[in-house]
């Protein structure tokens, strides 16, 4: 039986600090999908995946402006959106400003001038750090910016706090990421880097976690994680596993919807999800989306309540139902 499905000890059932384990730190239940794009459009919307039904839910448009080709973080509450501007066409591009929403409420919150990053953020990739009482307490982020600097946000205060200087190309086609309880990867078409969240400091891994920036990655807490294995912003048929005890690639396994990249990956307890894509048929954005079974390294398609949904707003955007989105950002909480 796969640890992470077994009934906790009577240590681990009492929530004190420093006595649960990374895996039962937060045990996870829901999942957000928040903006992304289709045909240079970006969204403001988002959308909540239950856990226990797989069924996705539109959230309407809680986003102050829209994003693409972005990522972002989340606290026990509040999430953060990275690179925003606008509504629609408008909101394509790298800009400074974040947006915000609640995950208890599933409501727009206050935002401040102190949650905007100090440089212009696309095609980036986010790491986030979780302390021993389940909190998350920062975030780094790298990929196409202002500068060859990975941009720190501080999660408790929900501010952003200052830069670091690295030697990651910032060129390319952006970035992506996975990481676990205490340092993770980096990667772009090109280039990799290991990063530790207690010391801030990078190191070249000895081997690639993941193949291009647009072959995103897929967070676990079970000690893996999963990043595609060949393509570009599609042609995406396996993912890569790295495996987190051993810092090496245990195996390539089968993506559950083949032929993709761009994907909106979300983290959960037991099995991770995508909702919505870039990919066949087309290649177009599309809403087509899977779960992914961490002890099984298998998945499926999820049919259509599975699927994001949402009304097309926003300058530029073309009336009706939102056709597809890829380059959004997946969230979670417990």
């Amino acid at each position: 039986m796969p640890f992470f499905s077994a009934r906790p000890s009577g240590v681990f059932g009492i929530r004190s600090k420093g006595r649960q384990p990374f895996l039962l730190r937060q045990i996870i239940t829901k999942g957000y999908i928040a903006a992304g794009y289709k045909d240079s459009v970006a969204w403001r919307n988002v959308n909540s995946n239950n856990h226990s039904t797989d069924v996705a839910t539109n959230m309407g448009d809680i986003l102050q402006e829209a994003a693409n080709y972005t990522s972002g973080a989340h606290n026990t509450n509040n999430a953060f959106l990275w690179g925003c501007n606008g509504t629609g066409t408008q909101g394509v591009g790298a800009y400074t400003s974040t947006s915000v929403f609640n995950m208890r409420n599933d409501t727009t919150q206050t935002k401040t001038s102190a949650m905007n990053t100090v440089n212009t953020v696309g095609d980036s990739g986010t790491m986030l750090k979780q302390d021993l009482d389940g909190l998350y307490t920062y975030s780094w982020q790298n990929g196409n910016q202002g500068a060859a600097q990975i941009q720190r946000f501080n999660l408790t205060t929900e501010q952003a706090s200052g830069v670091i200087s690295t030697s990651f190309d910032q060129g390319g086609t952006g970035a992506s990421t996975h990481y676990s309880e205490n340092f993770g990867y980096f990667w772009n078409d090109s280039q990799n880097r290991k990063f530790v969240f207690a010391t801030e400091t990078e190191t070249t891994p000895g081997f690639n976690p993941g193949f291009h920036g647009q072959q995103k990655g897929l967070v676990s807490k079970t000690g893996f994680g999963y990043a595609g294995n060949e393509g570009s912003y599609s042609g995406g048929y396996n993912f890569r596993v790295t495996n987190y005890t051993t810092e090496v690639i245990s195996s390539t396994v089968a993506k559950p919807i083949v032929d993709c990249g761009e994907e909106n990956f979300i983290c959960g307890q037991t099995k991770g999800y995508t909702l919505g894509m870039y990919g066949a048929p087309g290649p177009a954005q599309n809403n087509r989306s899977f779960l992914y079974t961490y002890a099984t390294n298998s998945g499926s398609e999820l049919g259509a309540s599975g699927m994001p949904t949402g009304t097309a707003s926003g300058t530029g955007a073309p009336a009706g139902a939102i056709g597809g989105r890829s380059s959004g950002h997946g969230y979670w909480r417990d």
